[in-house]
């Protein structure tokens, strides 16, 4: 007769649409947008610092050594600047290719 079939409920069944779009919205801000953005600034910060070293490295004719002895010149700096630059793409990317597809669905 189906009395002892048990059904799995959203909690935002009884309530009105608005609720739910309110905490989609709300776990979207919290869970993806904030964090991407401090991810993009933090990348954007440490770009901007690599392309300063580059810059002064350009600036002064001779290249200084690290402990081990081997050159830090500009081209180890452009080396550097490219891979972080590199590496940023992918891991913001991978952020917003994980996370945004679920955010997209549930506000569609």
């Amino acid at each position: 007769d189906g009395k002892d079939i048990q059904h799995c409920k959203s909690i935002f069944g009884s309530v009105p649409l608005w609720h739910r779009q309110a905490y989609i919205t709300y776990a979207a801000t919290v869970l993806f947008l904030i964090p991407l953005i401090i991810i993009a600034v933090t990348y954007a910060r440490i770009l901007k610092k690599i392309s300063d070293k580059v810059k002064e490295g350009k600036s002064s004719k001779r290249a200084t050594f690290n402990k081990k002895g081997k050159s830090t010149g500009t081209g180890t700096l452009s080396k550097a600047k490219i891979k972080t630059l590199k590496m940023t793409i992918v891991i913001i990317l991978t952020f917003f290719i994980c996370g945004a597809p679920y955010f997209i669905i549930e506000m569609w």
